[in-house]
């Protein structure tokens, strides 16, 4: 899901510089500006989630970056599983 997270930035960035126009609105204007600039911290969030794909309703499966694939987990799962029995002959 390699672009997604792009389509989930939108939003988020938007909220940002609504709430950045609605905290600075009683600033004066260089300053408003200088603040407005920096919007790193939800970039920095947005860089901390992934999807595990979804659904055809856009359901999304969403993780932090860090915990296990559900590929990576199948995988541990598998390799705790006991051997199966020969075939019969």
């Amino acid at each position: 899901m390699g672009f997604l997270i792009y389509v989930f930035a939108i939003p988020a960035l938007g909220l940002a510089v609504v709430a950045w126009a609605v905290a600075t609105r009683r600033l004066a204007d260089k300053t408003a500006r200088n603040h407005g600039r920096n919007h790193s911290g939800v970039c920095g969030g947005m860089a901390l989630i992934r999807t595990g794909g979804f659904t055809g309703s856009f359901q999304n499966d969403l993780h932090w970056r860090w915990t296990k694939t559900p590929e990576e987990k199948l995988v541990a799962q598998a390799g705790s599983e006991p051997a199966a029995p020969p075939p019969p002959r």
